[in-house]
C-alpha cells in the first residue's frame, strides 16, 4: 500500500474553510447553557460544520472555544475544545475595602463597577481595572464620611 498524499484541493487557508465567531453571552448564561443546541436557535442559520466559536462571558467569568459539529434550522450542536474559568470575578474584595461594597467586572459597557452589597445598586462604574475601582471606592467612602 502506498503512502497517502495530500492533494492540493484539500489544502487551503483556514479562513476559507471555516468562520470564527465571537460570542458574548449575558451575565446569567452558564457554560452548560452555551453547550445546549437550543442556545444557538437565533443564529443557527449562520453557522456551518467546522466553524469555531469563541465565547467570552460578559462578566469575564469564563472563556470557551467551541467547534460546530452539526447544524439544523433552529439548533446547532457544539463541542468544547477548551474552557477557561477566569478568576477576574472570583478575586475576593480588596483588603481594607468596606465590606458593604463589592468590585466586579460587569461587561464591556460598565467595565469594573462598584456595587453596594445591600441592594445591588451600582455606585460607580466604567473603571479599566479593579485597582482603579478600589482607589475610587476609597475616595468615595472618604467623601461620604466628610
Amino acid at each position: 500500500m502506498a503512502n497517502p498524499q495530500l492533494f492540493p484541493n484539500r489544502f487551503k487557508g483556514a479562513e476559507y474553510a471555516r468562520n470564527v465567531w465571537h460570542v458574548t453571552p449575558d451575565e446569567n448564561t452558564t457554560r452548560e447553557m452555551v453547550l445546549k443546541p437550543e442556545f444557538w436557535t437565533h443564529v443557527a442559520g449562520q453557522l456551518k460544520v467546522g466553524d469555531h466559536i469563541e465565547v467570552l462571558s460578559e462578566t469575564l467569568a469564563f472563556w470557551m472555544l467551541l467547534l460546530v459539529v452539526s447544524v439544523g434550522r433552529v439548533a446547532a450542536t457544539v463541542v468544547s475544545l477548551t474552557e477557561i474559568e477566569i478568576a477576574a470575578n472570583t478575586i475576593p474584595n480588596d483588603t481594607g475595602v468596606d465590606p458593604e461594597y463589592d468590585i466586579k467586572f460587569k461587561g464591556p459597557m460598565r467595565k469594573w463597577a462598584i456595587i453596594r452589597v445591600s441592594d445591588g445598586a451600582y455606585v460607580l462604574e466604567g473603571f479599566q481595572s479593579r485597582e482603579e475601582a478600589s482607589r475610587e471606592l476609597n475616595g468615595y467612602l472618604k467623601a461620604q464620611a466628610a
